[in-house]
Protein backbone atom coordinates (compact mmCIF):
# COMPACT_ATOMS: atom_id res chain seq x y z
CA UNK A 1 0.00 0.00 0.00
CA UNK A 2 1.22 3.54 -0.69
CA UNK A 3 0.30 6.78 0.74
CA UNK A 4 0.15 9.96 -1.11
CA UNK A 5 3.60 10.75 -0.96
CA UNK A 6 4.47 7.40 -2.26
CA UNK A 7 5.90 5.95 0.58
CA UNK A 8 5.26 2.13 0.74
CA UNK A 9 3.34 1.22 4.28
CA UNK A 10 6.33 -1.31 4.99
CA UNK A 11 8.89 1.29 4.87
CA UNK A 12 6.80 2.91 7.92
CA UNK A 13 6.52 0.13 9.76
CA UNK A 14 10.15 -1.02 9.07
CA UNK A 15 11.22 2.65 10.31
CA UNK A 16 8.60 2.20 13.51
CA UNK A 17 10.15 -1.07 14.56
CA UNK A 18 13.90 0.90 14.47
CA UNK A 19 12.55 4.18 16.37
CA UNK A 20 11.20 1.24 19.25
CA UNK A 21 14.92 0.11 19.42
CA UNK A 22 16.31 3.50 19.45
CA UNK A 23 13.87 4.84 21.90
CA UNK A 24 14.93 1.61 24.01
CA UNK A 25 18.26 2.23 24.18
CA UNK A 26 18.06 5.63 24.66
CA UNK A 27 15.40 5.37 27.48
CA UNK A 28 15.82 7.16 30.96
CA UNK A 29 17.20 5.24 33.75
CA UNK A 30 14.97 3.95 36.68
CA UNK A 31 12.04 2.92 33.57
CA UNK A 32 10.05 -0.34 33.90
CA UNK A 33 10.54 -2.22 30.93
CA UNK A 34 7.54 -4.67 31.75
CA UNK A 35 5.02 -5.50 34.07
CA UNK A 36 3.52 -8.88 33.40
CA UNK A 37 1.27 -11.29 35.66
CA UNK A 38 0.89 -14.90 34.50
CA UNK A 39 -2.05 -17.66 34.64
CA UNK A 40 -3.31 -20.45 32.67
CA UNK A 41 -5.89 -20.36 30.20
CA UNK A 42 -9.44 -21.46 32.10
CA UNK A 43 -9.99 -25.02 30.37
CA UNK A 44 -12.16 -24.87 27.61
CA UNK A 45 -16.27 -26.61 27.62
CA UNK A 46 -19.19 -26.58 29.84
CA UNK A 47 -18.17 -28.21 33.80
CA UNK A 48 -21.24 -29.43 35.85
CA UNK A 49 -20.93 -30.95 38.97
CA UNK A 50 -22.59 -34.61 40.22
CA UNK A 51 -22.67 -34.43 44.00
CA UNK A 52 -24.19 -37.79 44.69
CA UNK A 53 -20.46 -39.55 42.98
CA UNK A 54 -18.25 -36.17 43.71
CA UNK A 55 -17.77 -35.80 40.33
CA UNK A 56 -16.84 -32.79 38.14
CA UNK A 57 -18.42 -33.30 34.41
CA UNK A 58 -16.53 -31.69 30.83
CA UNK A 59 -18.47 -31.31 28.07
CA UNK A 60 -14.90 -31.98 26.57
CA UNK A 61 -11.76 -33.97 26.58
CA UNK A 62 -10.21 -31.96 29.67
CA UNK A 63 -6.94 -32.93 29.56
CA UNK A 64 -6.22 -33.75 33.22
CA UNK A 65 -4.93 -36.50 35.10
CA UNK A 66 -4.09 -37.91 38.94
CA UNK A 67 -1.91 -34.96 40.46
CA UNK A 68 -2.53 -31.93 38.36
CA UNK A 69 -3.13 -29.01 40.69
CA UNK A 70 -6.62 -26.94 39.43
CA UNK A 71 -8.07 -23.92 40.42
CA UNK A 72 -11.90 -22.52 39.86
CA UNK A 73 -13.46 -19.51 39.36
CA UNK A 74 -17.56 -18.62 39.39
CA UNK A 75 -17.59 -17.61 35.59
CA UNK A 76 -21.06 -16.69 35.12
CA UNK A 77 -22.68 -19.42 37.32
CA UNK A 78 -21.79 -20.48 41.19
CA UNK A 79 -19.48 -23.27 42.37
CA UNK A 80 -20.91 -26.56 43.37
CA UNK A 81 -20.48 -26.09 47.14
CA UNK A 82 -17.57 -27.86 49.24
CA UNK A 83 -15.37 -26.15 46.91
CA UNK A 84 -13.72 -22.47 46.89
CA UNK A 85 -12.36 -20.19 43.89
CA UNK A 86 -9.30 -18.88 43.72
CA UNK A 87 -6.82 -18.22 45.22
CA UNK A 88 -7.68 -21.39 46.61
CA UNK A 89 -6.74 -24.86 44.96
CA UNK A 90 -7.28 -28.12 44.48
CA UNK A 91 -6.00 -31.11 43.34
CA UNK A 92 -6.98 -34.11 40.60
CA UNK A 93 -7.16 -36.95 42.76
CA UNK A 94 -8.54 -39.40 39.85
CA UNK A 95 -9.94 -39.12 36.41
CA UNK A 96 -11.91 -41.65 36.15
CA UNK A 97 -12.99 -40.87 32.09
CA UNK A 98 -11.13 -37.99 29.57
CA UNK A 99 -14.36 -35.70 30.54
CA UNK A 100 -14.74 -36.14 34.46
CA UNK A 101 -12.85 -35.85 37.61
CA UNK A 102 -12.50 -36.12 40.92
CA UNK A 103 -10.19 -33.10 43.19
CA UNK A 104 -8.90 -33.63 46.87
CA UNK A 105 -7.87 -30.65 49.09
CA UNK A 106 -3.93 -32.04 49.38
CA UNK A 107 -1.76 -33.41 47.35
CA UNK A 108 -2.26 -36.89 49.56
CA UNK A 109 -6.08 -36.35 50.71
CA UNK A 110 -9.31 -38.07 49.79
CA UNK A 111 -11.44 -36.82 47.27
CA UNK A 112 -13.75 -33.86 48.06
CA UNK A 113 -17.24 -34.08 49.03
CA UNK A 114 -19.33 -31.66 46.96
CA UNK A 115 -22.75 -31.04 48.75
CA UNK A 116 -24.83 -29.77 45.67
CA UNK A 117 -23.98 -29.36 41.88
CA UNK A 118 -23.78 -25.40 41.35
CA UNK A 119 -25.00 -23.77 38.54
CA UNK A 120 -23.49 -24.03 35.33
CA UNK A 121 -20.83 -21.53 34.31
CA UNK A 122 -18.04 -21.39 36.52
CA UNK A 123 -14.46 -22.44 35.27
CA UNK A 124 -11.53 -24.78 36.23
CA UNK A 125 -7.99 -23.96 35.16
CA UNK A 126 -4.53 -25.53 36.08
CA UNK A 127 -3.91 -23.55 39.20
CA UNK A 128 0.16 -23.12 37.96
CA UNK A 129 1.87 -21.45 35.15
CA UNK A 130 4.59 -23.64 32.88
CA UNK A 131 8.07 -21.27 33.55
CA UNK A 132 6.76 -17.83 33.41
CA UNK A 133 9.54 -16.26 31.69
CA UNK A 134 10.94 -12.60 31.46
CA UNK A 135 12.85 -11.79 28.68
CA UNK A 136 15.79 -9.45 29.01
CA UNK A 137 17.54 -7.69 26.43
CA UNK A 138 21.12 -6.89 27.68
CA UNK A 139 21.81 -5.10 24.18
CA UNK A 140 19.30 -2.47 25.47
CA UNK A 141 20.53 -1.68 28.50
CA UNK A 142 23.67 -3.24 31.26
CA UNK A 143 21.60 -3.64 34.41
CA UNK A 144 18.27 -4.78 35.36
CA UNK A 145 15.86 -4.72 38.53
CA UNK A 146 13.54 -7.67 38.64
CA UNK A 147 10.64 -7.22 41.39
CA UNK A 148 8.78 -11.05 41.50
CA UNK A 149 5.96 -12.01 43.82
CA UNK A 150 5.24 -15.64 42.96
CA UNK A 151 3.92 -18.46 44.47
CA UNK A 152 4.96 -22.43 44.28
CA UNK A 153 2.50 -25.12 44.59
CA UNK A 154 4.46 -28.44 46.11
CA UNK A 155 4.14 -31.85 44.53
CA UNK A 156 4.08 -34.71 47.25
CA UNK A 157 4.84 -34.30 50.90
CA UNK A 158 8.16 -35.07 51.46
CA UNK A 159 11.75 -34.37 50.11
CA UNK A 160 15.08 -33.32 51.46
CA UNK A 161 16.49 -29.69 51.98
CA UNK A 162 14.76 -27.66 49.35
CA UNK A 163 16.02 -23.99 48.43
CA UNK A 164 14.19 -21.14 48.43
CA UNK A 165 15.50 -20.36 45.04
CA UNK A 166 18.51 -21.50 43.10
CA UNK A 167 20.26 -19.57 40.90
CA UNK A 168 20.82 -22.20 37.84
CA UNK A 169 23.43 -20.58 34.87
CA UNK A 170 21.51 -22.68 31.82
CA UNK A 171 22.85 -21.88 28.37
CA UNK A 172 20.86 -17.78 28.17
CA UNK A 173 18.63 -18.11 31.02
CA UNK A 174 18.68 -17.75 34.85
CA UNK A 175 16.41 -20.24 36.13
CA UNK A 176 14.53 -19.72 39.60
CA UNK A 177 13.44 -22.98 40.53
CA UNK A 178 12.60 -24.76 43.90
CA UNK A 179 14.25 -27.81 43.89
CA UNK A 180 17.53 -29.62 43.38
CA UNK A 181 17.21 -30.96 40.19
CA UNK A 182 19.84 -28.23 38.65
CA UNK A 183 23.97 -28.76 38.82
CA UNK A 184 26.00 -25.42 39.17
CA UNK A 185 23.75 -23.47 41.38
CA UNK A 186 24.00 -20.99 43.40
CA UNK A 187 21.40 -21.85 46.49
CA UNK A 188 19.73 -18.90 48.39
CA UNK A 189 18.50 -20.80 51.77
CA UNK A 190 17.08 -24.15 52.45
CA UNK A 191 13.81 -25.24 53.28
CA UNK A 192 14.58 -25.68 57.59
CA UNK A 193 12.61 -29.22 57.62
CA UNK A 194 11.92 -32.17 55.36
CA UNK A 195 8.82 -31.56 53.87
CA UNK A 196 8.19 -29.88 50.78
CA UNK A 197 6.08 -26.21 51.70
CA UNK A 198 3.76 -24.16 50.45
CA UNK A 199 6.02 -21.08 49.56
CA UNK A 200 5.23 -17.60 49.03
CA UNK A 201 7.87 -15.49 47.64
CA UNK A 202 8.50 -11.92 47.10
CA UNK A 203 11.90 -11.48 45.38
CA UNK A 204 14.33 -9.02 44.26
CA UNK A 205 16.79 -9.82 41.93
CA UNK A 206 19.70 -7.47 40.31
CA UNK A 207 21.39 -8.13 37.44
CA UNK A 208 24.30 -6.41 36.01
CA UNK A 209 26.49 -7.11 32.72
CA UNK A 210 30.08 -6.60 33.66
CA UNK A 211 31.46 -7.91 30.46
CA UNK A 212 30.52 -10.84 27.51
CA UNK A 213 29.15 -13.64 29.40
CA UNK A 214 29.79 -12.16 33.11
CA UNK A 215 27.52 -10.97 35.01
CA UNK A 216 27.09 -9.88 39.14
CA UNK A 217 23.70 -10.73 40.58
CA UNK A 218 22.21 -9.66 43.80
CA UNK A 219 19.07 -11.77 45.07
CA UNK A 220 16.92 -10.53 48.05
CA UNK A 221 14.24 -13.05 49.01
CA UNK A 222 11.69 -12.22 51.77
CA UNK A 223 8.80 -14.68 52.16
CA UNK A 224 6.45 -16.84 53.87
CA UNK A 225 6.42 -20.61 54.06
CA UNK A 226 3.96 -22.95 55.68
CA UNK A 227 2.86 -26.45 56.14
CA UNK A 228 -0.53 -25.17 55.62
CA UNK A 229 -2.51 -25.07 52.62
CA UNK A 230 -4.13 -21.75 53.43
CA UNK A 231 -1.08 -20.62 55.36
CA UNK A 232 -2.41 -19.91 58.77
CA UNK A 233 0.51 -20.26 60.55
CA UNK A 234 3.43 -19.28 58.12
CA UNK A 235 7.08 -18.92 59.19
CA UNK A 236 8.94 -15.84 57.81
CA UNK A 237 12.45 -16.30 55.98
CA UNK A 238 14.60 -13.66 54.31
CA UNK A 239 17.24 -14.97 52.29
CA UNK A 240 20.22 -13.25 50.15
CA UNK A 241 22.87 -14.00 47.91
CA UNK A 242 25.64 -12.20 45.94
CA UNK A 243 27.79 -13.50 43.62
CA UNK A 244 29.48 -13.04 39.69
CA UNK A 245 28.05 -15.84 37.17
CA UNK A 246 29.71 -16.97 34.59
CA UNK A 247 27.05 -17.80 31.37
CA UNK A 248 26.07 -16.80 28.00
CA UNK A 249 24.81 -13.63 27.44
CA UNK A 250 21.34 -13.52 29.46
CA UNK A 251 18.15 -13.58 27.24
CA UNK A 252 15.59 -14.19 30.00
CA UNK A 253 15.22 -15.34 33.83
CA UNK A 254 12.52 -17.55 34.18
CA UNK A 255 10.67 -19.21 36.95
CA UNK A 256 10.89 -23.32 36.43
CA UNK A 257 8.55 -25.59 37.84
CA UNK A 258 10.51 -28.77 38.46
CA UNK A 259 9.32 -32.32 40.17
CA UNK A 260 9.15 -30.95 43.35
CA UNK A 261 6.76 -27.69 42.53
CA UNK A 262 4.99 -25.66 40.56
CA UNK A 263 4.43 -22.03 39.59
CA UNK A 264 1.03 -21.08 40.70
CA UNK A 265 -0.95 -18.63 38.60
CA UNK A 266 -0.65 -15.01 39.81
CA UNK A 267 3.38 -14.86 39.56
CA UNK A 268 3.97 -11.20 38.49
CA UNK A 269 7.34 -9.62 37.28
CA UNK A 270 8.30 -6.45 37.27
CA UNK A 271 11.40 -5.07 35.25
CA UNK A 272 13.15 -1.41 35.90
CA UNK A 273 15.91 -0.69 33.94
CA UNK A 274 19.14 0.71 35.64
Amino acid sequence: MKYLNGIESSEIIEEVGDLTTQLAQIAPKDTVVSDNTYNAAWITGTWTADNTTDTLICSVDHGLVAGNPVSFGAGTGALPAGIAAEPDFYYVESAPTTKTIKIKATYNGAALNITDDGTTGWQIRFAYVSAPGQSLDFSLYSEVDIYSNFEFIPLGSTGTGYPFIRIAPNTTRILLNHANAYANAYEVGLLPTTTKKYVKLPTHINIRKIATALYHIQIHVAGLYSDNLNMSTPTAYTGYYSGTVSVADITAVTLVEAYTSRVKNGARYVVVRR
